[in-house]
């Protein structure tokens, strides 16, 4: 292969990437409008996670807020969506995971639009959410960020990295 035959196909490769990039960053913000993702609007505003049809169902904690954290343990790393909830596993600072971490669920129901979270299944606090950032962002070759989320919560509190589930979501 010539130095020119392989400046192409790599032209060729990145030129794909920034496309698929562009058309998944114009759908997330076309769906923004409606629900999308498994995420309920409710005029304009996140109200509510359907939880089935939660596309992307890792979340990692947010990038931004690892940066100013000073613990070498997250006690919030991660979050795995179930039907119930989800789980909350805690992860080193540097996006480790020793098999020994701690883990607790959180309680999430649905009702008319709007989630709600639970410690213990019974005392129910309404969620919050609040969308920081929808532009889909490349991390590394591997992993993809398609939005950062804040819940705010009586039972819990937390900022997001929700990576595309067919990636490497560990971006440390």
């Amino acid at each position: 292969m010539t130095f020119f035959t392989a400046v192409i196909k790599r032209t060729h490769q990145a030129s794909r990437t920034f496309l698929c990039l562009g058309l998944l960053t114009m759908a997330i913000e076309a769906q923004v409008k409606g629900d999308h993702l498994g995420i309920i609007f409710t005029k304009g505003v996140p109200t509510g996670l359907d939880v089935e049809k939660l596309q992307f169902k890792r979340w990692s904690y947010a990038e931004h807020l690892v940066a100013k954290n000073t613990a070498p343990i997250l006690k919030d790393g991660e979050l795995y969506w179930r039907i119930y909830g989800f789980d909350v596993l805690e992860t080193g600072a540097d996006g480790s995971a020793d098999p020994d971490r701690r883990k607790r669920t959180i309680y999430h129901k649905l009702e008319n639009r709007q989630s709600f979270l639970s410690k213990d299944a019974k005392n129910w606090s309404l969620l919050k959410i609040k969308l920081l950032n929808t532009k889909p962002k490349v991390i590394n070759p591997q992993s993809k960020r398609i939005m950062i989320i804040e819940f705010t919560s009586d039972a819990f509190s937390g900022a997001y990295d929700v990576f595309d589930e067919n990636d490497d979501h560990h971006h440390k």
